[in-house]
């Protein structure tokens, strides 16, 4: 999956806006991509994923099948917010798994 390339994404947020943060990140539920995308404002033209970890090959579908904790993984997130408190937790409403993760 190319990192520059978003496939129907469909949520977002902005994280650490407000005194605790020293640099806001722009998060991106990407959807058929099965990830969460970080852009950062020092270069918002390069993408990071952030979930599930990046140094695992993500499935055309990824499931619950035994072969992977659920936690490892999102299968086709829709949202993503950030609670904006002192600890700026991020959740994303990974919607074919039927769960918030956080």
């Amino acid at each position: 999956i190319d990192n520059r390339k978003l496939n129907h994404p469909q949520g977002c947020t902005v994280y650490g806006l407000g005194s605790y943060a020293s640099r806001p990140i722009l998060f991106i539920a990407d959807t058929q991509n099965h990830r969460l995308m970080a852009f950062r404002t020092e270069n918002p033209l390069e993408a990071e994923q952030v979930a599930p970890d990046p140094q695992y090959p993500i499935p055309e579908q990824p499931r619950c099948d035994g072969t992977k904790p659920c936690s490892e993984t999102l299968y086709a997130p829709t949202s993503v917010v950030s609670d904006r408190s002192v600890e700026n937790r991020i959740f994303v409403a990974d919607s074919a798994h039927h769960r918030i993760s956080r």
